[in-house]
């Protein structure tokens, strides 16, 4: 388990991930930028995709459901 799993679950499960940066005059608490997660990153939708399966332990997986709200993190 990652040391800041549950601090990251807290800041983004249940918010909706958009592409992009953050509008300086946007304060929307219930929305979460994509370039405001951690690096490495990748995003893994609902549907079936292809993914590499190399495990790098320092990767957060952000799982979205098709509305693009964020269900469950992961890392590796």
């Amino acid at each position: 388990m990652h040391m800041h799993d549950e601090k990251l679950e807290q800041q983004l499960i249940g918010k909706m991930l958009k592409s992009g940066e953050r509008p300086m005059d946007n304060t929307e608490s219930n929305v979460v930028y994509d370039n405001e997660l951690p690096t490495p990153n990748r995003v893994l939708g609902p549907e079936p995709c292809a993914v590499t399966m190399d495990y790098r332990p320092d990767r957060l997986n952000v799982h979205v459901d098709s509305d693009r709200i964020i269900t469950k993190i992961s890392w590796g």
